[in-house]
């Protein structure tokens, strides 16, 4: 069955999604990029600039909230969107713990393995839910590479980043 056009209530429901979700990224804001251990690191040749870094996270967030939006409007049912909320209040804490507990990369990952249950969950109901999250996948794949790169190429740092 087709979707319904594009109704008022899902630009309200837009709204919340991508609100809900940004909202999250702001929480989640990597603190430690400021830090001057980060600052004196040396870091892997492919690792994109600090200045595309930023943009990046808003970005996989505002898809995030755009899949969540979606999940909603294909009636996904109520595991997908425990596992969407659970992705971002897993972030948004997790980035503020993760100094403490030295995990980064596995966390990054742990982020990934939600993000690809959700869009598991929600292949049928809303393939287009589904679609959304596989750049996500692939960039906390590549941030968890990142941060591996890191430490290892810093180990006085190791499990700073």
């Amino acid at each position: 069955m087709a979707q319904p056009r594009f109704a008022p209530e899902d630009a309200v429901a837009l709204a919340g999604f991508a609100g809900v979700s940004l909202s999250a990224a702001a929480l989640a804001r990597p603190r430690d990029h400021d830090d001057v251990p980060y600052a004196l690191a040396r870091r892997p040749s492919w690792q994109l600039p600090d200045r595309v870094m930023g943009p990046a996270w808003m970005a996989e967030f505002g898809v995030i909230g755009l899949s969540g939006w979606a999940a909603w409007r294909g009636h996904a049912g109520a595991l997908p969107f425990a596992l969407w909320g659970t992705y971002l209040v897993g972030n948004s804490l997790g980035t503020r713990a993760h100094l403490r507990l030295r995990q980064q990369p596995w966390r990054n990952a742990a982020g990934a393995a939600v993000l690809a249950l959700f869009a598991w969950a929600v292949r049928r109901k809303s393939p287009l839910a589904a679609a959304l999250m596989v750049p996500s996948i692939g960039w906390l794949a590549y941030v968890s590479a990142a941060a591996g790169a890191l430490n290892h190429k810093n180990p006085v740092l190791a499990g700073l980043f």
